[in-house]
């Protein structure tokens, strides 16, 4: 169940942004993994939250340039 929320969001941004999803759903899979033991245990938690800064900085940048064209229905 811990994977839906990132699976959603980063198949969301993919069907509209294409590949460049594809750096920061990988460093978020990983943080999400690491946060269900770890998330506030230094040192491992503290890397936990970077790597959520992290993938979601990846995830605004591929999301901040234009659409590719898509289809229409």
């Amino acid at each position: 169940m811990q994977r839906l929320g990132p699976t959603a969001t980063c198949t969301v941004l993919w069907r509209r942004h294409g590949v460049r999803v594809l750096p920061g759903a990988a460093v978020l899979s990983a943080a999400c993994w690491s946060f269900v033991d770890s998330h506030i245990f230094s040192p491992k938690g503290v890397f936990t939250m970077l790597g959520f800064a992290a993938a979601f900085a990846l995830l605004t940048v591929a999301a901040a340039r234009p659409a590719e064209t898509a289809p229409t229905r």
